[in-house]
């Protein structure tokens, strides 16, 4: 980077001619002051071979604005002057104070102006100067754009040399780096233009960067994903050496994980999933501007064929737009080829008091799964029994019991008779009386997962413990059985706090080991989290009234997993695979035949997952979801190694399942005939040939 250099002569003149800020009166809202502020770059980090300048090293245009952050703890704002540059690093011109600020109020320097920074006083760690790294980047191929990479220095009347006519000059500035760039070179797709990338995290990235002034500390909010948009022509060559090079800055206020890949070329779109942790961007190394080159080899990516998405998107968004749904998130899989998108409807949330504020809906947006969630509980329970840590026939309360010697209880031999008071096992104690007492007692974990328990779906009360004190009781509606189905969320809850039980773990710590950290599954819990608020879809109702998060504070296997498709579909091609079981038989188990009745011939209910044998599609493991403002469905068709999974935040009376799988699939499902009223027609472009377009790998 060009260092510049401070001006000999100006230095003598300052000088000579000067007298302290503080022997003048200061400045006050309103008045105008002239400024002349000489400025240099942060240090290049050693290790950066990235040339941003002629020399390799980060350069001014001559053409910048800076931005002079007043504000005071306890009152920020956001109201602030913009000086420009009069010639490279130089910054001079007229400023208006602030109304309601004085000159001592003065707080730093932001470069750019454009990236809107401001001051933030109110601040438990202190006060913080905010700049704005944006979640939307537009990138010329191989040229940087310094609008999106803000510099900074802390900047107060100390630092100001007053000369005459409220003229003050700041000789000599060193800025620093709010952010870094990542420098990708992006190749492996010989003939096409890079139209965008996409970069997403687990960490937030983008929007807010927080620092603070009085401890140098560093904080950022914001959004998790970044979209770049290439200008112009950005060939994707056959080397890194001929690819497209595109600039991304992000925050790195910590480690920064990121985990997956998007770009989109005038031919495709690839996707990968990556581990990728970015170093740790700390106050003290903020004079260094880090730029970290990765190469991406498009030939190593999942391609999606661009004709083959824009059909399908244009389908689903007719099928959201006839069902009157805000948005629809779809994966969809044939072998390693893979399809996702989110189709939203724009139409609706142009309606008055319809929105989704927090961020935009794409891949990353996290929705309900709703009784999806039911699923993964499936394979951790007979995973549990392989481990020997679960027995499917033993009664589950019995895993509720504490016994101990010499307290009034013995541990028999035989532990159907041991003499526990029913009343003080927590699992019991939420049933009203005896006859209901003697009913749960029978209820065992095949039970629970053929969903044969005959314990009422609609009467427990939210995702609320059997031991946390509630009043409210479960209820029965027939005797339990292993033969006579009746579909049971509250057993379903019975049966996670049970395996919790066993583990000593709540379910949304003993998913994660058994499931999520096992298939890289990074954006899935059963616990609502704080990254949530920031990529979470906003569900709403038929009527148009929606709820911000629907967050509740615990967690429920039938019901409470936010995830998005293309993470569920992990799972599911995890799945397809056999798992991790090393007995084949605890495997089959959940998808055998127990002769559980159905209204389905084609159909039958194994271990929560439900198989129909479609002749058309072939043998089909699927699952549906509902609740209420949310729904979706999910099928893996392992002898054709398809998966399809689809979310949607908004509520609806048509069947949009059967659209949905017809279009995918070619055909209809038995299970999902009575899922709704019939979906208007479209009134042109029939969903009808389907098939005619294959997702494909060149």
């Amino acid at each position: 980077m060009k260092k510049i250099a401070l001006f000999s002569v100006l230095l003598a003149l300052v000088a000579s001619a000067c007298m302290k800020v503080e022997q003048m009166q200061v400045p006050v809202g309103g008045e105008t002051v002239r400024l002349r502020i000489c400025t240099s770059f942060p240090q290049q980090s050693p290790e950066s071979k990235v040339a941003l300048g002629e020399d390799g090293q980060l350069a001014w245009s001559g053409d910048e604005s800076a931005t002079l952050v007043f504000g005071i703890k306890g009152k920020s704002n956001s109201n602030n002057p913009v000086i420009h540059s009069v010639e490279p690093g130089i910054f001079e011109g007229e400023i208006t104070i602030p109304e309601g600020f004085t000159l001592d109020d003065l707080q730093g320097i932001v470069v750019p102006s454009e990236n809107g920074a401001n001051f933030r006083g109110d601040h438990s760690a202190g006060n913080r100067l905010r700049m704005f790294i944006p979640a939307k980047q537009t990138q010329k191929n191989n040229e940087f754009n310094p609008a999106y990479c803000p510099l900074f220095s802390p900047l107060t009347k100390e630092d100001l040399v007053a000369g005459e006519n409220n003229t003050y000059v700041v000789p000599g500035l060193q800025l620093k780096a709010a952010a870094d760039m990542v420098r990708f070179s992006i190749y492996g797709a010989a003939g096409e233009n890079v139209k965008s990338v996409r970069i997403c995290a687990i960490d937030r990235i983008a929007a807010t960067v927080e620092i603070n002034l009085e401890e140098s500390g560093y904080g950022t909010n914001g959004s998790n994903v970044i979209d770049i948009t290439v200008d112009g022509d950005a060939p994707a060559g056959t080397s890194s050496a001929d690819g497209a090079k595109l600039f991304c800055n992000m925050s790195l206020g910590g480690d920064r994980h990121i985990h997956e890949l998007r770009v989109v070329t005038d031919k495709a779109e690839y996707v990968k999933y990556v581990d990728v942790t970015m170093p740790v961007k700390k106050a003290s190394n903020m004079d260094k501007l880090n730029v970290y080159p990765v190469n991406l080899n498009l030939a190593t990516f999942t391609r999606m064929d661009k004709e083959a998405y824009d059909y399908y998107y244009r389908k689903v968004l007719s099928i959201a737009k006839r069902a009157g749904l805000p948005s629809m998130q779809v994966t969809y899989t044939e072998g390693d080829n893979m399809m996702s998108f989110v189709a939203v409807n724009e139409d609706f949330y142009a309606q008055d008091g319809r929105k989704q504020e927090n961020a935009p809906l794409n891949t990353t947006t996290v929705y309900q799964a709703c009784s999806m969630s039911k699923v993964p509980l499936a394979y951790i329970a007979m995973k549990m029994v392989e481990e020997g840590k679960l027995d499917l026939m033993k009664p589950v309360y019995q895993y509720w019991a504490d016994y101990t010697v010499g307290d009034g209880y013995v541990v028999l031999d035989d532990e159907a008779t041991i003499t526990q008071k029913d009343a003080e096992n927590a699992m019991l104690a939420r049933f009203a009386d005896e006859t209901a007492k003697a009913k749960a007692k029978l209820i065992t974990s095949k039970m629970i997962l053929l969903h044969t328990t005959g314990l009422d779906n609609g009467t427990y009360s939210g995702i609320r413990a059997v031991d946390d004190g509630d009043s409210s009781t479960w209820e029965w509606l027939r005797e339990p059985d292993y033969t006579t189905y009746l579909y049971s969320g509250p057993a379903i809850h019975i049966l996670d706090m049970t395996l919790g039980k066993i583990l000593g773990k709540d379910l949304k710590d003993y998913s994660i080991d058994y499931i999520f950290d096992k298939v890289g599954i990074v954006h899935a819990n059963y616990l609502w989290q704080d990254e949530y608020s920031s990529i979470a879809a906003i569900g709403h109702r038929e009527n148009g009234t929606w709820s911000t998060s629907s967050s509740w504070n615990g967690t429920n296997a039938a019901y409470t997993l936010r995830t998005s498709t293309e993470e569920y579909t992990k799972f599911l091609k995890w799945i397809n695979t056999g798992a991790d079981f090393t007995d084949k038989a605890n495997y089959d188990a959940m998808f055998a035949n127990y002769g559980i009745s159905t209204d389905s011939s084609t159909a039958w209910q194994g271990l929560v997952w439900r198989m129909e044998d479609n002749a058309d599609i072939g043998l089909m493991y699927h699952h549906r979801g509902n609740n209420g403002n949310y729904k979706g469905w999910m099928c893996t068709i392992p002898s054709k190694d398809k998966t399809l999974v689809f979310m949607t935040n908004g509520e609806t009376s048509y069947n949009f399942y059967q659209a949905m799988a017809e279009l995918f699939l070619g055909h209809p499902t038995d299970a999902l005939k009575s899922t709704g009223s019939e979906l208007p027609s479209e009134e042109t472009d029939s969903v009808g040939n389907a098939g005619e377009y294959d997702v494909e790998i060149e």
